[in-house]
C-alpha cells in the first residue's frame, strides 16, 4: 500500500498495524476482473476501448492497465501487464508518427 492510498482509506501514519486501518482490503484488491475497460470489436456494446487502446467516444483518452484484462491472467500478473504496456507504447507511437 502507498501512504496515500492509507491516508485516504482512515489509515493515520502512526498506525501500527495496517490491518486496522484496512490496508490489507486495499493491497488485496485487484481492479482487473472489477473495473473492467475490456478491448473489443466496433458491434461489442461491452468494449471500452478499441484495438488501439483508445477510449471510445471519446479523443485523445487511451487507458493501458490491468483493467483491459476481462479476468486476471494468472497469478504473476505484472508479467501480462508488462507486455500490453509494450504493445500499447509501440501503437501510441505509431499513431505520433503518422
Amino acid at each position: 500500500c502507498t501512504w496515500r492510498r492509507l491516508l485516504s482509506a482512515g489509515c493515520s501514519i502512526s498506525s501500527s498495524s495496517p490491518r486496522g486501518c484496512g490496508c490489507a482490503s486495499i493491497a488485496a484488491a485487484h481492479d482487473c476482473g472489477r473495473i473492467l475497460n475490456k478491448i473489443g470489436a466496433d458491434n461489442d456494446p461491452m468494449a471500452v476501448l478499441d484495438s488501439r487502446f483508445r477510449v471510445r467516444k471519446t479523443e485523445g483518452l487511451r487507458v493501458v492497465d490491468a483493467s483491459v484484462f476481462p479476468k486476471i491472467p494468472g497469478y504473476f500478473i505484472v508479467s501480462a501487464i508488462y507486455m500490453i504496456s509494450e504493445k500499447a507504447s509501440d501503437v501510441i507511437i505509431e499513431d505520433a508518427r503518422s
